[in-house]
C-alpha cells in the first residue's frame, strides 16, 4: 500500500508525553480546551455562554460524514474519503491531497463500501457522451403531381459513444420526438413521430439506433399552403434511475420547453412553447 497514505511512520494522531516525563496536558494541544478551561476557572461567563463554547468545540472536532477509516490488506489504516472510482482504482481524499490506489489492496469490508459508494454515485452521475444525431431528412417535388406539391421524409440514425471512464450505461431510456412545422399557420407544429428505445453501452463503446422512415406531403409555395414539413427534433436520455444524462433540441428556441416536448404524443399539435393546441389538422402521409 502507498506508504504516503498507509505509512507506519505516520503518528500524527498519537499523543506524545513531554520530554521531562510529566503527563501531557491536553489543553496545551487544543486551544479550544484552553478557552473552555479559562472560562470555567475564571467564572466570568454565564452557563449559556459556556454551553455555546462547548457546542462550537464539538462542531470543530466533529468528523466529516463522508470520512471513513480505510484498512489495507496488511492491516494499515488511514482516515480518508472517497472522491472517485475509476475502473479498478479508487481516488481517496486526505485533506487537500488525492491518492489513487487499487481497490484490491483494501480489506474486503472496504471493497464492499467502495462498490456501494460507486453504485450510489452512478445513480446521479452525468457521464461524458458523444451523441451524433442524423435526421436523414429530404424533400423533393412530387413528380406525380402537376402542381408544386412536395414529398418529404426522414429516417433518424442516432449514435451514442460512452466516453466516461469506468462507467457503463445500462438500461437507459432514450426518447426522440420529431416535430413538423405547419405550412399554413405561423408558429404551429405537429408531432410527426415519437420513439422510445433502450440504451446499454459499455465504456469506450458505441451504441447505434436507426428509426423507422416516415414520409409526408406538403406545399409551402404560393398560391396554396398546406400540410407540415420536417422542422426539428427533441432528444433525451435518462439512466435506469430516471436521471437525465443527455438532452438536446435541434432548434435552440425549444431548449426551455424540452421536458414538456418529450412528453408529447404523436399527432398532437403545439405552439412555439410546445403547449398543446385545441385544434386538429389533417396530416398528409
Amino acid at each position: 500500500m502507498d506508504s504516503a497514505v498507509f505509512g507506519a511512520e505516520d503518528r500524527s494522531n498519537s499523543i506524545q508525553p513531554p520530554e521531562d516525563g510529566e503527563p501531557a496536558n491536553p489543553n496545551e494541544a487544543n486551544p479550544m480546551n484552553q478557552s473552555i478551561s479559562r472560562e470555567l476557572n475564571g467564572g466570568r461567563k454565564s452557563l449559556p455562554h459556556l454551553i455555546a463554547i462547548c457546542l462550537s468545540a464539538l462542531v470543530l472536532v466533529a468528523p466529516r460524514i463522508e470520512a471513513r477509516v480505510f484498512t489495507s490488506s496488511d492491516g494499515k489504516q488511514v482516515d480518508a474519503e472517497v472522491i472517485e472510482v475509476r475502473g479498478g482504482s479508487v481516488i481517496l481524499g486526505i485533506g487537500t491531497k488525492r491518492y489513487t490506489l487499487e481497490i484490491g489492496r483494501f480489506s474486503k469490508a472496504d471493497q464492499e463500501y467502495i462498490a456501494e459508494w460507486k453504485a450510489n454515485a452512478d445513480k446521479t452521475k452525468i457521464p461524458k457522451l458523444d451523441v451524433q444525431i442524423s435526421p436523414g431528412s429530404n424533400n423533393r417535388l412530387d413528380k406525380k403531381d402537376c402542381f408544386d406539391d412536395r414529398v418529404g421524409s426522414f429516417n433518424f440514425t442516432i449514435k451514442v459513444e460512452n466516453e466516461e471512464q469506468g462507467y457503463n450505461i445500462e438500461n437507459a431510456e432514450a426518447t426522440l420526438v420529431v416535430l413538423g412545422e405547419s405550412c399554413e399557420w405561423s408558429d404551429e407544429f405537429v408531432v410527426f413521430q415519437r420513439q422510445t428505445f433502450k440504451i446499454s453501452v459499455e465504456e469506450g463503446k458505441t451504441f447505434e439506433w436507426k428509426g423507422p422512415e416516415l414520409k409526408y406531403r406538403f406545399d409551402d409555395s404560393p398560391p396554396a399552403y398546406w400540410g407540415h414539413k420536417y422542422y426539428a427534433y427533441l432528444f433525451m436520455i435518462k439512466n435506469a434511475d430516471g436521471v437525465v444524462i443527455f438532452r438536446k433540441a435541434s432548434q435552440p428556441k425549444f431548449d426551455a420547453f424540452l421536458d414538456a416536448g418529450i412528453a408529447l404524443k404523436e399527432k398532437e399539435f403545439v405552439d412555439k412553447s410546445l403547449k398543446k393546441l385545441n385544434r386538429t389538422h389533417y396530416l398528409y402521409f
